[in-house]
C-alpha cells in the first residue's frame, strides 16, 4: 500500500520536465494517473521509458486544456470510470532563458501573442481544468485535493542579472511568466475559501529553479542565492506533491508550499 492508493489524479503538462516526474512519483505512490498534454505522440514517447509495473495505472490523454470542449470530451469518459480525487495543474509556458527563448531585455516589445498564449495555458488552462473537474469532485463527495503548480517567481521578482550575458540585448525571464505564477497563487486562495468545508482542498506548490542543462556559469550565479547552494533535481518535488494530494495533509488548505532550497528566506 502506498500513500495515494485508491486515488485517481489528473496531471496536466505531463510531458514536461517536472510533469513527467510528478506522474512517475504518483504512480509509485499507488495512484491511477491521467497524464494530460497537447500531443499524443509526445506523451507516448515520454512515458515509454516507465517500468511496465507502473503502466497499468497510467492513462495518456491528449487534449487542449484551454478548450473546455476538448477537456470535457476527453475526461468525461474517465469520470464515469473513476472517482477523480486529485488535480495537478502543472501545464505552463516557460520560455527557457538558457536556450535563448526568454524575453529580450526590451520588455516593451513583448507581443500580445506572447501574453495571450502564456496566460491562456498557465492561468486560464488551470481555471478550465478546475471548472471541469470540481463539479465531479463535489458530486462524488470523497476528500479531494487540487494542487496548482506555481513557482518561486510566483512570490519573488526574478533577479534578471542572473540571466544577463555579454550581448547588447540580453535575455531576461519573461514578465508574463511571473504574472501567470502570481495569478496561480491567487486562483489557489480564491478556490480554497470558495469550497472550504466541501471536501475539496486547494493548495499551491512553488518549485524553485531546476537543473536542466544550464551552463555552469549560470548554475554558479544562481547557486550563490540559494542557502543549499544548488538548484533542484526534477524529482525533488514529488514528496511534497504526494503529501498535498494525500489525506496526510487533510487540514492544509489555501497554502503556497515553497520548495526552493531556502532561496526565499534570503
Amino acid at each position: 500500500m502506498k500513500g495515494l492508493s485508491g486515488s485517481t489524479v489528473v496531471v496536466t503538462g505531463a510531458s514536461g520536465l517536472l510533469g513527467f516526474h510528478h506522474v512517475h512519483k504518483l504512480l509509485v505512490e499507488g495512484a491511477v494517473v491521467i497524464a494530460v498534454d497537447l500531443f499524443e505522440e509526445t506523451l507516448k514517447k515520454k512515458f515509454a521509458i516507465l517500468p511496465k509495473s507502473l503502466t497499468p495505472g497510467l492513462h495518456l490523454i491528449a487534449c487542449d486544456i484551454t478548450s473546455e470542449y476538448s477537456l470535457r470530451r476527453t475526461l468525461e469518459p474517465l469520470m464515469t470510470r473513476y472517482y477523480i480525487t486529485g488535480l495537478v495543474n502543472n501545464a505552463a509556458i516557460n520560455p527557457k532563458v538558457e536556450e535563448g527563448l526568454g524575453t529580450r531585455s526590451n520588455l516593451l516589445e513583448e507581443t500580445w501573442e506572447d501574453w495571450n498564449l502564456q496566460l491562456k495555458v498557465g492561468l486560464y488552462g488551470a481555471f478550465n481544468c478546475i471548472r471541469v473537474l470540481a463539479p465531479h469532485m463535489l458530486a462524488h463527495g470523497m476528500p479531494s485535493s487540487i494542487v496548482n503548480i506555481s513557482s518561486d517567481y510566483g512570490h519573488l521578482a526574478p533577479n534578471q542579472s542572473l540571466y544577463f550575458d555579454s550581448t547588447d540585448d540580453p535575455p531576461v525571464k519573461p514578465l508574463t511568466y511571473s504574472i501567470v505564477k502570481h495569478g496561480v497563487v491567487g486562483l489557489t486562495r480564491f478556490f480554497a475559501t470558495f469550497w472550504a468545508g466541501m471536501n475539496i482542498r486547494v493548495n499551491a506548490l512553488a518549485p524553485g529553479g531546476v537543473i536542466n542543462g544550464q551552463e555552469q556559469s549560470f548554475l554558479s550565479r544562481i547557486s550563490s542565492e540559494i542557502p543549499m547552494a544548488r538548484m533542484a533535481r526534477p524529482d525533488e518535488f514529488g514528496g511534497t506533491l504526494t503529501f498535498l494530494l494525500s489525506n496526510e495533509s487533510s487540514y492544509l488548505n489555501g497554502q503556497e508550499i515553497v520548495v526552493d532550497g531556502g532561496r526565499a528566506v534570503w
